[in-house]
């Protein structure tokens, strides 16, 4: 089965944003409709709209910003906490 999701480039973002600005009287359901792109769509972008009209070509090229996507899970914890937690389930305690 295929997804139903479909990718927009950064470059698209960007253009649909400064569309937004210039003739959708800075409403992005304007856009959504002009574009015929789903709403919730339309407004994540204007949301995150500094980032995109902020990126560099660099990210352009890649098409995504640094910082989005899914995160992982386990990064920022301490060293401290993830021995702790394993030592608990060793020791056949609760860890919650």
């Amino acid at each position: 089965m295929t997804s139903k999701r479909k990718s927009y480039s950064l470059e698209d973002k960007k253009w649909v944003i400064e569309w937004i600005i210039s003739e959708g009287d800075g409403i992005p359901t304007h856009a959504s409709k002009q574009f015929k792109l789903p709403p919730g769509t339309v407004c994540s972008w204007w949301n995150s709209r500094e980032g995109v009209l902020n990126a560099s070509a660099s990210d352009l090229d890649r098409g995504i910003l640094i910082g989005s996507g899914r995160k992982g899970m386990i990064l920022d914890y301490d060293d401290e906490l993830i021995e702790a937690i394993l030592y608990l389930h060793d020791a056949k305690e609760s860890v919650t």
